[in-house]
């Protein structure tokens, strides 16, 4: 209990220091007019649809080359940070999770070399944080 309780502790400090470089990023972004944005997936579906998806196995990924997302693309910026408090409980969940068992890999498309989330969007942000 002791154990889980300092797990979470640790984990509520990565993800408030996460919120904390979204907002720093945010702001960095928009001054010097580089995009923050997640790339969302439904902006290249078309070229997915084009080709014949098919799996390519678990495969390791750089997280750098993670750049869009499926469904959460307004919920973190273009470095998985968290770009609201609402994400909290989840990600908080994910990271104590991360600490203690580890998790499953994400769900990803590959489109060329860059990648976008189906499924583990704050299993990415929590590993991008950790420097995984």
């Amino acid at each position: 209990m002791i154990e889980e309780t300092h797990l979470r502790r640790l984990a509520l400090n990565e993800f408030n220091r996460a919120r904390r470089r979204a907002n720093l990023s945010q702001i960095t972004d928009r001054l010097i007019g580089r995009p923050d944005k997640l790339i969302p997936f439904e902006t290249i579906r078309a070229e997915i649809l084009q080709r014949n998806p098919r799996s390519l196995g678990l495969q390791q990924v750089p997280l750098d080359r993670i750049i869009g997302s499926v469904g959460r693309y307004r919920e973190f910026n273009r470095q998985f940070l968290p770009l609201d408090d609402s994400l909290k409980e989840r990600w908080v969940a994910v990271d104590t999770l991360a600490a203690s068992r580890g998790w499953p890999p994400v769900n990803l498309y590959k489109i060329g070399e860059t990648y976008y989330v189906d499924d583990g969007n704050h299993r990415v942000s929590v590993g991008r944080q950790l420097g995984n």
